[in-house]
């Protein structure tokens, strides 16, 4: 397929509108370059197909008339979708589907994926307009996913490699690594559900791209309500001589954290550790913050599965995690210790 519109021909047409389809049975791809707007009704990646938006170029969904109709939108993702550095994706009306097979979605450095309502053949929203099961999601060093329904994430790893809190090169001021999970529907707070999930926070400074030596402190940003549920794993760092650490923040003024179950787990790697260390504890206070958390009441771990250090040093502990109330809602909150 060549990337220019007037060269590109669906696979199928019915009375359901274009298929475009990259992959299927045999390695296909598809890479949008250039200054350009394609136009889909329905385009599934096959197991072996991969999908690149590079720089310039505009995929969106297709309107029918009159504007107020859209077509039922919908990238079935069961191979590579890939966004690129600084690039867009908006779908105006329709969803994102991940996990057919073992998919993969990245988000590069400051790309995003915005998924407006839906007004399609099925007749109304479907229940998560962004939808990832099996597979995995990587994003880099600040990217976002913004949906006006709940959006779902099931049964995957989410690699956020990141310079945690960073300058930038031609980039002026201190920067702070972030991956945006928006779910609103103007000013209703939608859920983000994430389930059965290893959150990873991992290291990213690619050939000293970046001015950072703790790589900590980035954050996922909830803009709405988040739901953490069954076997989830947060793995965070912690910046112990700044007393912080990577977090999960809900920002919404109407959002919520909750933490569903007694299996969810906290695994915290520590960094930047105080040279001497002196013993005794070093509270850290906000691992996850949000207007209200829901989780079980005081004194159990909110973390079921255990709060627990990866790769400790020796002499380093952690306390369970606990609930604290802070000036503008709640927080989530650790101490590791040095013993004597």
């Amino acid at each position: 397929m060549r990337s220019t519109f007037g060269q590109l021909g669906p696979d199928e047409v019915g009375l359901a509108g274009s298929i475009w389809r990259v992959g299927d049975d045999s390695a296909g791809k598809m890479i949008l370059k250039g200054s350009h707007f394609i136009g889909f009704d329905d385009l599934r990646i096959g197991e072996q197909g991969e999908v690149i938006y590079e720089v310039g170029g505009t995929l969106t969904d297709k309107p029918l008339l009159p504007p107020a109709l859209w077509t039922s939108f919908y990238i079935a993702n069961s191979g590579k979708f890939e966004i690129a550095e600084g690039q867009a994706v908006s779908l105006t009306g329709g969803w994102y589907e991940h996990g057919l097979s073992a998919s993969v979605t990245t988000f590069r450095p400051n790309s995003s994926l915005s998924i407006g309502r839906f007004d399609g053949s099925l007749g109304g929203a479907p229940d998560y307009s962004f939808s990832a099961q099996v597979g995995k999601i990587v994003a880099y060093e600040r990217a976002s996913i913004s949906t006006t329904t709940d959006m779902k994430i099931s049964d995957v790893e989410l690699e956020f490699w990141n310079p945690g809190k960073f300058e930038r090169a031609g980039v002026p001021g201190l920067q702070t690594s972030t991956l945006t999970l928006a779910a609103k529907d103007g000013m209703m707070a939608k859920n983000v559900l994430i389930e059965n999930t290893k959150v990873k926070f991992l290291d990213w400074n690619p050939e000293g791209r970046y001015t950072s030596t703790t790589q900590v402190d980035a954050q996922i940003v909830v803009d709405g309500k988040i739901e953490l549920k069954g076997t989830t794993e947060l793995h965070m760092r912690v910046n112990v001589s700044q007393l912080t650490s990577d977090r999960i923040a809900v920002m919404n003024p109407a959002g919520s954290a909750t933490l569903t179950g007694n299996q969810l787990s906290l695994k915290l790697k520590l960094k930047n550790l105080p040279a001497p260390a002196v013993p005794g504890p070093y509270p850290i206070p906000e691992v996850i913050t949000a207007p209200s958390i829901i989780a079980p009441p005081a004194p159990a771990d909110p973390f079921g599965g255990g709060t627990s250090l990866i790769d400790a040093p020796a002499g380093w502990t952690v306390s369970a995690a606990t609930v604290a109330v802070i000036p503008n809602g709640q927080s989530i909150r650790v101490t590791v210790t040095k013993a004597p």
